[in-house]
């Protein structure tokens, strides 16, 4: 039974979420490589996006300005 697009960008999903790389995932289907690309390159951008966490000292500026404001409530 041949897999449908679904079905291989679901598993080049799980793949490259396990570590594998996008181009291993790519060779595995040359025939949807074309298609494939430009939707788990955008799953890549978006899951990168996602993850970002602030810097220790851009939590340290945001805890002095939150405390700061809190300040000016209590007065």
């Amino acid at each position: 039974m041949s897999k449908n697009f679904d079905e291989i960008f679901d598993e080049c999903v799980d793949r490259i979420n396990r570590g594998e790389g996008l181009k291993e995932c790519l060779a595995s289907y040359p025939e949807y490589a074309e298609e494939l690309e430009p939707a788990l390159r955008t799953l890549l951008h978006v899951r990168d996006a996602c993850s970002f966490s602030p810097s220790a000292d851009a939590k340290m500026k945001a805890k002095r300005q939150f405390q700061a404001a809190l300040g000016k409530l209590e007065q």
